[in-house]
């Protein structure tokens, strides 16, 4: 039987490796050394490492950005009926909200002056905010924590003052409490971004991003409805400068 879950978490892990692999492949060809050598250079040059921290929150109800849309955007959407949570699919009963504090840890695989590929791993341990029962109208708060591990492609302008990107991550966690819909415990986290950053002085950038969050177990325990929440981040990182 077709597993989405199993077969995203493939494609994303199989697609991380290839990329690795192609990174390190294309440094050797181009500077003549060993694969072993390539990687080995890679993780030892300290202007391909960056550091950040950021906080992030995340919830299921759309209504709460339809409710803040200027007064002539609701008055659109409503005229053309159309609703931001049956768009993206989050239109469900369940209730969820996340609070997000992450570390990460960027290597660049391929540093090209105006563009990056980095492989990038995110730490984290978040709060949560759920409806347990979907028919009642009861809270309670939670948390989650573990570690996603991705990829992103970055691009910089104006003298890398500023720069866009895409994160794409995965990675086990640990959440205490969950909607009816989704067995809680040990899940993944799937996470798909678009981000902007602004360098401030020096190696130091401000970033933000939003992009769509889905957390489920792969149906190693049922339920496995899963729990989609739309993301909003902002943080700083360092870029580590170039050896002297």
């Amino acid at each position: 039987m077709f597993n989405p879950d199993l077969c995203s978490f493939r494609l994303v892990k199989l697609l991380m490796v290839s990329v690795f692999l192609f990174g390190g492949i294309t440094s050797s060809f181009a500077q003549k050394k060993t694969f072993k050598e390539s990687v080995k250079e890679i993780f030892q040059d300290k202007s391909r490492h960056r550091y950040g921290f950021s906080v992030g929150y995340g919830f299921q109800d759309l209504g709460m950005i339809e409710r803040h849309l200027p007064i002539g955007w609701q008055h659109s959407l409503a005229e053309k009926e159309v609703d931001l949570s049956k768009v993206l699919n989050l239109n469900v009963r369940y209730y969820y909200e996340v609070t997000l504090f992450q570390l990460e840890h960027a290597i660049a695989l391929i540093n090209k002056p105006t563009w990056k590929l980095e492989l990038i791993s995110i730490p984290q341990f978040n709060t949560v905010y759920l409806r347990p029962i979907d028919s009642e109208e009861v809270y309670k708060r939670g948390f989650e924590f573990g570690i996603n591990t991705g990829l992103v492609i970055r691009k910089s302008f104006w003298k890398n003052r500023l720069g866009i990107y895409f994160l794409g991550s995965t990675g086990p966690h640990f959440v205490s409490d969950t909607p009816g819909r989704q067995h809680p415990g040990f899940i993944f986290s799937d996470n798909f971004m678009l981000g902007g950053t602004v360098k401030l002085f020096k190696g130091l950038h401000f970033d933000v991003r939003n992009g769509i969050r889905h957390i489920s177990n792969l149906s190693i325990w049922q339920p496995n409805g899963g729990v989609n929440t739309f993301m909003m981040n902002a943080g700083f990182f360092y870029q580590l400068p170039a050896k002297p």
